[in-house]
């Protein structure tokens, strides 16, 4: 488990996007990722198009969730008042931690489906005050997913934030 600045900033922002995705319907059981892996092949395309609809509805009320709790403001914000403990950490100017937290886009991202085709490149653990978080990035720096406190939520990661996805496997 890593502990530390960057791990406590990650672990609360998370804790608090997950608590938020969970109110918008993310069951306990059943993640985005799981979800995703149930074959819809043998089902009627009226089934598949129903599943898919609810899916989409239940991302858009969870970015809907996430958007009106400013929760991706204070991740920012949290970020940057630990800017210069971050660089101290990993042995860069605070000036780049600054920018790299400007390039994350964090308004951007979106909660999302995991692709079924996505390879995970790595799960890495962040633990604060009591509270665990499983950050897992892919192959395709396009989607990150977390899971805490029993929920799974991905998020797509804009086009302009997909180089700096694995500065999460070095924190």
């Amino acid at each position: 488990m890593r502990k530390g600045p960057i791990a406590a900033t990650a672990a609360v922002a998370l804790v608090a996007v997950i608590g938020i995705g969970g109110l918008a319907g993310n069951y306990p059981g059943q993640s985005t990722a799981q979800a995703n892996q149930q074959s819809t092949e043998t089902m009627p395309g009226w089934a598949t198009n129903a599943i898919r609809g609810a899916q989409n509805a239940k991302n858009a009320a969870t970015n809907e969730a996430i958007d009106n709790s400013g929760v991706k403001g204070a991740i920012n914000q949290t970020l940057l008042d630990h800017s210069a403990e971050i660089a101290a950490k990993t042995g860069v100017s605070q000036s780049t931690v600054e920018s790299t937290i400007d390039q994350m886009d964090i308004q951007d991202w979106s909660v999302t489906d995991v692709p079924s085709n996505a390879q995970a490149q790595s799960t890495n653990q962040f633990s604060y005050d009591g509270v665990t978080a499983n950050v897992t990035t892919y192959t395709d720096p396009s989607v990150v997913s977390v899971n805490t406190m029993g929920q799974d939520v991905a998020f797509s990661v804009p086009v302009s934030a997909q180089p700096y996805v694995s500065y999460l496997n070095q924190i």
